[in-house]
């Protein structure tokens, strides 16, 4: 019964060419998937070629900056610029650092301070008050 329900206003050809969509999408959806497994690492793992540790800078370059006498490098100006740059991130890395360790110490010291008030509560007498 199935079958002929199935079959009644189908021709042939139209259902092999739904099983043939289905199996070309299925098999692309696999493919798909192997591939990103595949790369997963890639993706995910930290570079090796530039580390995390540095700091990668890039110029940009005209076809006339590469003609013979000319540098197609860092001006000492941009040197300079960039070294003054540097200078201002380390010191606000340090301010930022000494504002991260006085907020630790802050934290550590309201979480003992939590501590001592919270021991000093006496919870039998809080509840009992409630209820009377």
């Amino acid at each position: 019964m199935l079958f002929k329900l199935l079959w009644r206003n189908q021709s042939l050809w139209q259902i092999l060419g739904a099983s043939l969509g289905a199996l070309t999408g299925i098999t692309l959806l696999l493919m798909t998937l192997q591939t990103r497994e595949s790369f997963h690492h890639v993706l995910e793992n930290e570079d090796e070629l530039f580390p995390a540790k540095y700091l990668t800078l890039s110029k940009k370059v005209s076809l006339l900056s590469n003609l013979p006498g000319m540098r197609p490098s860092f001006s000492n100006r941009e040197i300079e610029n960039l070294k003054k740059t540097n200078d201002q991130l380390a010191i606000s890395n340090e301010q930022l650092q000494d504002l991260i360790n006085s907020l630790t110490a802050e934290s550590e010291e309201l979480q003992v301070k939590l501590d001592e008030a919270e021991s000093n509560v006496n919870w039998r007498n809080l509840f009992r008050r409630g209820k009377s």
